[in-house]
């Protein structure tokens, strides 16, 4: 079960998404079972801005936005640097940079 369509973007379903494959849909990416597919994208998005959708151990989700350091840490407006493990993603995207 891939999820139900909601609007304009793909929205899972709690039981599928970690075993939703890799599919750009409206340019949300969502997460694999390969980390080493994500550890290299990321690696290409070094420096760019990236919202990434995080699964909360407490339950839920939680989001972090911020310019990727590495395919594990970004810096988020505050300068704070946040850690992040690949098998906690649910969904993320490339944030365009306003000018």
């Amino acid at each position: 079960m891939l999820g139900k369509v909601s609007g304009r973007i793909l929205m899972a379903t709690l039981a599928s998404a970690r075993y939703l494959p890799l599919v750009d849909t409206e340019r949300w990416a969502y997460r694999c079972l390969m980390p080493t597919e994500l550890e290299t994208q990321f690696t290409e998005l070094i420096g760019s801005r990236v919202s990434i959708r995080l699964h909360d151990p407490e339950g839920g989700f939680r989001d972090i936005l911020g310019h990727l350091l590495t395919p594990y840490t970004l810096r988020n407006k505050r300068g704070e640097i946040i850690e992040f493990s690949h098998s906690e993603i649910f969904v993320w995207k490339r944030v365009i940079e306003k000018v």
